[in-house]
C-alpha cells in the first residue's frame, strides 16, 4: 500500500527525501506503529507500538518503505539472535551457524537477499550493545525496567544517522 502511494507520488514529480522507495527492514527494538516491539522478551510480547520511534518516522519522511522488522536476542544484549517471542535466528547461509547477536536478524536478511537497507550499523550495535550491558547493571540495582534504558541510548546513536 505504501509503496503504490509513492509511485502514484513519483508519477506527479513529488519525491519525499533521498529514500523515496526504497524498501527496508528495521530492528525489531525499534517503535514501528501496529507492531510488537518487545527487546525479544516475552514479557514484552504483546507491547504493540502506538507511534512510530523518531528515527522511523524520519525514514518514512525521506520516503523509506519499511516491510519489516528482524529478530533480536533477549533485551539486545547477546552475541546470537535468539529469543523466546521469536526463536532463533539462524545464518542463512549454513544453518548451524548463526549470523551474531543484537542485529543478528538483520544480518541475515540481508546475507538472504530479503532486504537491500536496514536500520542498523554493525559498528554501532557492538557499541549499543557494551552500552546496553553496563546500564542494564546500573538500572537493575535500583529496579528500574531494562527497556525503558535502551531507547534514549538507540536514540542517541542511531538519530544522527537516520537525519
Amino acid at each position: 500500500k505504501q509503496s503504490r502511494l509513492l509511485d502514484e507520488k513519483l508519477k506527479k514529480g513529488e519525491i519525499l527525501g533521498a529514500l523515496h522507495g526504497v524498501p527496508m527492514t528495521v530492528k525489531e527494538s525499534y517503535g514501528l506503529k501496529n507492531t510488537p516491539t518487545t527487546y525479544g522478551r516475552s514479557d514484552l510480547k504483546n507491547n504493540i507500538v502506538s507511534e512510530d520511534a523518531l528515527s522511523i518516522q524520519r525514514l518514512k519522511g525521506s520516503g523509506a518503505v519499511i516491510f519489516g522488522k528482524t529478530n533480536v536476542p533477549l533485551n539486545l544484549a547477546d552475541f546470537q539472535s535468539y529469543n523466546d517471542v521469536y526463536g532463533t535466528t539462524n545464518n542463512p547461509w549454513d544453518l548451524t551457524k548463526v549470523p551474531g547477536g543484537s542485529s543478528g536478524g538483520s544480518a541475515a536478511a540481508l546475507a538472504a537477499g530479503l532486504t537491500g537497507l536496514r536500520l542498523a550499523l554493525i559498528l554501532v550495535d557492538q557499541f549499543e550493545i557494551l552500552l546496553i550491558i553496563v546500564v542494564y547493571l546500573v538500572i537493575n540495582q535500583h529496579g528500574a525496567f531494562y527497556h525503558l534504558a535502551v531507547m534514549p541510548f538507540q536514540a542517541l546513536l542511531l538519530n544522527p544517522i537516520s537525519q
